[in-house]
Formats: structure tokens, C-alpha cells, sequence
């Protein structure tokens, strides 16, 4: 009988040591792989305070954008761990020096349009219904008219419209506006019933008009037939010459 219960005592103490050895083995194994866990890891962070609208290849070719390691905890949701990621982005979104650069400040944008020679791509934002109420579509033209409520700087101050550029070519639609100037936070797309905003192929004297019309008067546009000759020179429109054209003339 006591043989017996040297044995079941024996036997006892071998599973509790065997037991250990396994939990031993067990807790190792998890504080080493969580010291790999809680390494480091790779973001990419500017070294210069980056604005809304800067391209992100520019910046990567003049070493502003580097990769670098941080602790897991300060790493931000969205962030960015490798260059490559950011190929052919646009920034909608300011970031300060040293901060992580975030998935949601960027734009990914498929430029399937080129550039006219002798012509600059210029993004104009025009209200909806202004801007042709969304009928218009990249390789379409428009006639872009200016319309100063205060009256034209070179005529009477009464409110006037005037052809401005004729046959404007469209590069490209988009129904989403980026951020504003001094805006360091990403706007939400805008219903379409807000605002549209075109990318235009235009020569730099009429960039200049346009910049003049956006910043301080308003657009209206139109959109032309494919074939379409340029149109003007028109007399422009006020309050005194508004009626002066009979209204079946515009039938003819």
C-alpha cells in the first residue's frame, strides 16, 4: 500500500514539473514574439512643412518625403510606411514637418490626359449649374464667360457678363473639391448639386484671366459643339444693352 502511494506521489511531481517545462516553454515563445511585435516600424515622414496640392513624386525627387522608424504607438491610422505608395499622388492635405504622412491627405490621380504643347493645365472650380450641371466630359470644350456682379472694371459699374476664352479644351472633370487655400484638413466631396471643378488646357494669358475671374468675379460656362468654330468677339451684356438684340435673332 505505501509502495502504491510512493508511486501515485511520484507520479504526481513528474506531471507538475512537466508541466512547468511547457508553460516555461510557452511564455518564452510569447515575450519573443512579442518583442518583434513592439519593434519598430517604417512611416514616412516629411522633413519640411508640406501644403496642400504639392505632387508627391516632386517632393520624393527633391528628398522632402523620407522613410523612417517610430514606435508602433505613433504611428497614426492610415499612415504611410513605404515611397512607393506615394507614386503619382497629390497631396490634399497639409502636413507639418516630421509628421507621418497619412493615406488621407492623398489623392491617387490616373492622368489619362496630356498636356497640349504651348498650354497649361489649370483647375477651375465653377458652381453646378454654372459649370454645365455635370454634361461636360474630359476632351469636350467649353466658352467660359465672365460675369462681374459690380459691373465690368472698363465700363459702366452696373452688373455685366462678357465672353472671356472660346473653346476652352477640358482635360479632365472632377465633382470632388480639394482643400482650400491655408486649409490644412481634407474637404469631403461636395454634392453634385454644389460645385464642379475642370481642369482646363489654357495658354498663360488667359491662366491670367482666369485667376482674375475665379479669385474676384464669377464663371459661367457653356458647352460647345465638338466642331465648333471659336466664337466672339460679342459686345458683352449690361443693363443697357441687354434688350438692344431682338429675341427671335436667337434662332437664327
Amino acid at each position: 500500500m505505501r509502495r502504491r502511494s510512493n508511486l501515485l506521489v511520484l507520479l504526481g511531481i513528474a506531471f507538475f514539473l512537466v508541466g512547468g517545462i511547457i508553460v516555461y516553454a510557452l511564455t518564452n515563445d510569447d515575450d519573443d514574439g512579442g518583442s518583434d511585435i513592439g519593434g519598430p516600424v517604417t512611416a514616412v515622414i516629411s522633413n519640411s512643412d508640406i501644403p496642400a496640392g504639392s505632387l508627391a513624386d516632386d517632393l520624393i525627387e527633391e528628398g522632402r518625403l523620407e522613410e523612417t522608424k517610430v514606435p508602433p504607438g505613433e504611428l497614426p491610422a492610415g499612415a504611410v510606411q513605404s515611397l512607393n505608395q506615394l507614386e503619382g499622388a497629390t497631396f490634399v492635405q497639409g502636413f507639418a514637418e516630421g509628421q507621418p504622412i497619412t493615406s488621407s491627405g492623398l489623392q491617387l490621380v490616373n492622368r489619362g490626359y496630356e498636356v497640349p504643347e504651348g498650354f497649361e493645365a489649370m483647375a477651375v472650380q465653377v458652381d453646378f449649374v454654372a459649370g454645365v450641371a455635370g454634361y461636360v466630359n474630359a476632351g469636350d470644350r467649353l466658352n467660359l464667360y465672365a460675369v462681374f456682379p459690380g459691373g465690368s472694371p472698363i465700363s459702366a459699374p452696373s452688373p455685366r457678363a462678357e465672353l472671356l476664352l472660346t473653346n476652352v479644351e477640358v482635360l479632365d472633370v472632377s465633382l470632388t473639391v480639394p482643400a482650400r487655400r491655408g486649409q490644412v484638413e481634407t474637404e469631403a466631396p461636395r454634392a453634385s448639386g454644389d460645385s464642379v471643378t475642370y481642369l482646363l488646357a489654357v495658354r498663360t494669358a488667359d491662366a491670367e484671366k482666369l485667376v482674375y475671374t475665379t479669385e474676384f468675379q464669377s464663371l459661367y460656362a457653356t458647352l460647345t459643339a465638338d466642331d465648333a468654330p471659336p466664337a466672339g468677339p460679342t459686345p458683352g451684356r449690361d443693363g443697357g444693352n441687354i434688350l438692344s438684340v431682338e429675341p427671335n435673332a436667337a434662332a437664327a
